[in-house]
């Protein structure tokens, strides 16, 4: 409810900035991907263990962990077909599974070095995609958000982005 509408989506922002987010996804990005075999666009993820139920029901089971290293239930699975993807299209872009929640506390720092390292080696990445299930709700209730495309249903991700073109952020 408290999402802006843009487009056919919603975007929830948190960080107080008022920002003209039609605009800004119509505008013009500040750089051109290119075919190259090197990686344009690189997906990781924080929380790589949050997870997704194998069965549509419209409840959790008392018993549901939402989080597995099983990478068919966690957001890996979406993170590689986001890569094939993009891949197909012919946008190089390389999928990193390192799981930096193995205890949720530090996760962001852990994550940080990851793409640090990554971003030394593979210096024609313009895009970094951190992607994880967007779970809603609290410890004693809890919130399924899903959508329907073309008559299917499918999970809702958050994908946390951001620019920095002339580095002042640090991102």
């Amino acid at each position: 409810d408290d999402g802006i509408l843009c487009g056919n989506g919603y975007i929830k922002n948190n960080a107080g900035v008022n920002m003209d987010f039609d605009f800004l996804l119509k505008a013009k990005l500040p750089f051109e991907m290119q075919k190259t075999d090197s990686p344009q666009v690189l997906i990781y993820h924080t929380h790589t263990s949050e997870s997704y139920m194998d069965e549509d029901v419209d409840y959790y089971y008392e018993s549901y962990y939402s989080r597995t290293q099983n990478t068919d239930y966690n957001v890996t699975s979406g993170g590689d077909i986001l890569a094939k993807t993009l891949n197909e299209k012919g946008i190089t872009t390389l999928h990193d599974s390192t799981v930096h929640d193995s205890t949720y506390s530090g996760s962001y720092d852990r994550s940080m070095q990851t793409i640090q390292s990554i971003m030394e080696h593979n210096e024609d990445i313009k895009v970094v995609i951190d992607i994880h299930r967007d779970a809603i709700g609290s410890d004693t209730y809890k919130v399924k958000p899903v959508f329907e495309y073309n008559g299917k249903q499918g999970a809702q991700i958050m994908i946390m982005s951001g620019c920095d073109i002339d580095g002042e952020m640090g991102f």
